[in-house]
């Protein structure tokens, strides 16, 4: 039998309770931090809630246990102007979002790729989970 008496009290607390919720990064944080606190966020959430703020999803993979959505979000480069027509460059910027719904219907992983935190914060921030602000 575990002795809670030899056990720091701040421990017995994270073993009952779970981990304290991280505080919202700063606005001057890094892209990154941003991010990882807005994806940690998604944890825990209903998938009905996660369809309401990010929409249709761009693919859906299942699995026995687990369904994983994925959502694409894309960001083109500066448009440029010929004689009055304007054409929108090249470049483009694509993120994508990967969260993994468990048996209870919540989210239980939340994860983002793409080439620049920087970029994929600017197309993300809008989506967090509405008890969360980044």
């Amino acid at each position: 039998m575990l002795r809670l008496s030899r056990i720091a009290p701040g421990l017995v607390a994270a073993l009952l309770v779970g981990p304290a919720a991280a505080e919202p990064p700063a606005a001057t944080a890094p892209a990154r931090e941003k991010l990882d606190y807005l994806f940690e966020s998604w944890r825990g959430q209903p998938e009905e809630t996660l369809k309401t703020v990010w929409g249709r999803p761009d693919s859906l993979a299942e699995r026995e246990t687990s369904r994983t959505y994925q959502f694409d979000r894309e960001k083109r480069g500066p448009a440029v102007g010929f004689g009055g027509v304007r054409v929108f460059g090249r470049d483009t910027t694509l993120c994508r979002a990967y969260f993994q719904i468990g048996l209870e219907d919540i989210v239980t992983r939340a994860t983002w790729r793409g080439p620049d935190a920087g970029d994929c914060w600017a197309l993300f921030r809008e989506s967090a989970p509405p008890t969360a602000a980044p």
